[in-house]
């Protein structure tokens, strides 16, 4: 009975650690910042204060555990947020909001600035593992190589 339950607790430890070595990490702020400077967004964006996050996406503090978002000034549609949910429920959530972000913005500048709307129909939008991106920019095709070096 000893060894049976000594095999079953080896068993169950190997599979703890290989199941949490298949956790996908992202590293945020490198990925934003080589974003932010990568010639890929019209203009400077500004960081949103977290607090006022819940104004601009549907989402509360307690659905992530880390996120950076960034905005134009209004003269423009480019946008970066990246969230790190805290479980796959969340994510959904999250990438829900991301999805009603984009919609939102296509109603508002359809009548304000129509020439952002392509740019916003082309919105790059990905969820990897508990992570969810959403990048409008300029140059979406370059913005989505950055990412892709992040999200292997």
């Amino acid at each position: 009975m000893k060894r049976l339950f000594a095999s079953f607790l080896a068993v169950l430890l190997l599979l703890t650690l290989f199941g949490c070595s298949e956790k996908k990490e992202l590293a945020i702020d490198k990925l934003s910042e080589e974003l932010l400077n990568g010639d890929v967004f019209a203009e400077t964006l500004e960081s949103v204060d977290l607090e006022i996050l819940s104004y601009i996406y549907d989402v509360s503090d307690e659905d992530y555990e880390e996120a950076v978002v960034y905005c134009s000034s209004g003269s423009t549609s480019d946008e970066l947020a990246i969230f790190k949910a805290k479980d796959a429920q969340a994510a959904k959530k999250i990438a829900e909001a991301t999805q009603q972000r984009v919609e939102e913005q296509i109603t508002s500048f359809k009548n304000y600035v129509p020439s952002a709307v392509p740019k916003l129909e082309r919105a790059y939008k990905t969820t990897y593992g508990n992570y969810v991106i959403l990048c409008v920019s300029t140059d979406s095709d370059a913005a989505e190589a950055i990412i892709a070096k992040y999200v292997k």
